[in-house]
């Protein structure tokens, strides 16, 4: 009975073995599948050489042109003060500000109209002598030196009684002009921004008034790098935006000067950008101390690519891709690089165009598919 179970055993034992046997031989075997190509589909755009403005975009506070400080010219008491003269009024051109006592001046001008009469008649006088003086030594036939004939003739008279109708002239001028400083005029339209005076106040001559801004014009000043300051085209506009505000509200400035000074710091230039008529409401206001972005333009570049920042590499190249199809390197030629944009020759081949796309593995002659070629694929996918 052991005998017989132990037999069934090992038969069982060697079906099993010999159906795993037959199926391991049987079995499919693995084939290998060629080695696949990853070609990368990729975004081009075509470059064409042209004519460009680089720019420059800056921002900085408004100032005003450096602050006058109206002083008397004359001296006396304050009689009369306007009401709107107060710091932050601003004022038209011609209103008078303030008024001194004009009393003693408008006594010394009718003073100096009267001697000014005075003379004008002793010059009639003399003439009338002076007349009378060349008739009788006509009629003398005396023959005198010149020294002589200059005394009969009364010449050192008539040049005394000229000189002193010129000085009596330029007294009632200066005696006008006094009256007229009595009266403390706004000297163009603009701001008070400091009043230091009051009803009562006996002036001296050089006594500070008011301190003044004007209106008719702001300054901007920006910062430029060196390498855009020779570039800058001062006849261009500058737009200027105004921080917070309506930026389609477009206002534009002009290029003032360049100062010949590189700051410290960062070795940059300033630009002074003139602003006309900053507070104009048919344009965008401009107040003191507005912050503003300027944008300043250089000369017309002929035959430059403009192009964004990062299409170049660290080693002033960039990749485009050939009639080929493959990824070619192109060196390149800065003449500016911006903060979003570059103007730059390019050593430029026949078929060529840029790489628009960011590939994380790149090398030159990698062959790559353009937008083009894959529209094309796909159509014939489906017919």
């Amino acid at each position: 009975m052991w005998l017989k179970r132990s037999i069934i055993i090992v038969l069982i034992l060697s079906l099993g073995l010999g159906l795993a046997y037959v199926l391991i031989k049987t079995a499919p075997k693995p084939q290998k599948k060629p080695a696949q190509t990853f070609t990368p589909l990729v975004e081009t755009k075509q470059l064409q050489a042209s004519t460009h403005r680089a720019y420059w975009q800056s921002g900085s506070s408004v100032n005003a042109k450096p602050s006058v400080k109206l002083m008397a010219q004359v001296s006396g008491q304050l009689v009369h003060m306007n009401a709107d003269a107060v710091p932050g009024a601003w004022i038209k051109k011609g209103v008078v500000l303030a008024q001194i006592d004009a009393v003693e001046y408008e006594l010394a001008l009718a003073q100096k109209q009267a001697a000014l009469t005075q003379a004008q008649s002793a010059l009639e006088v003399e003439l009338g002598q002076v007349k009378n003086a060349e008739n009788n030594y006509k009629l003398s036939n005396l023959q005198l030196n010149s020294t002589a004939k200059s005394l009969a003739l009364r010449e050192p008279q008539l040049a005394s009684a000229k000189a002193a109708l010129n000085i009596a002239k330029a007294q009632l001028k200066k005696a006008q002009l006094d009256l007229s400083r009595t009266k403390i005029v706004m000297p163009f339209d603009g701001f008070i921004t400091q009043v230091n005076l009051s009803m009562g106040t006996l002036l001296n001559n050089n006594t500070q008034l008011f301190e003044l801004v004007d209106s008719s014009e702001f300054w901007l000043q920006v910062k430029v790098p060196q390498a855009f300051a020779d570039l800058i085209d001062e006849s261009e506009p500058v737009l200027l935006t105004k921080s917070g505000a309506d930026q389609t509200a477009k206002r534009y400035g002009y290029v003032k000067s360049i100062l010949p000074i590189v700051d410290a710091n960062d070795r940059q230039v300033r630009v002074l950008v003139g602003i006309k008529n900053p507070l104009d409401k048919r344009q965008q206001i401009i107040r003191y101390n507005d912050f503003l972005q300027a944008t300043l333009y250089s000369r017309p570049i002929e035959q430059v690519y403009e192009l964004k920042t990062d299409a170049l590499n660290d080693d002033q190249s960039i990749w485009v891709v050939d009639a080929k199809n493959t990824l070619q390197l192109r060196q390149a030629s800065l003449v500016f690089k911006g903060r979003e944009r570059i103007w730059t020759t390019v050593d430029i081949q026949p078929g060529d165009a840029l790489l628009a796309s960011q590939l994380q593995v790149a090398s030159p002659n990698m062959p790559v598919r353009t937008q083009a070629q894959n529209e094309g694929v796909t159509d014939k996918a489906g017919l």
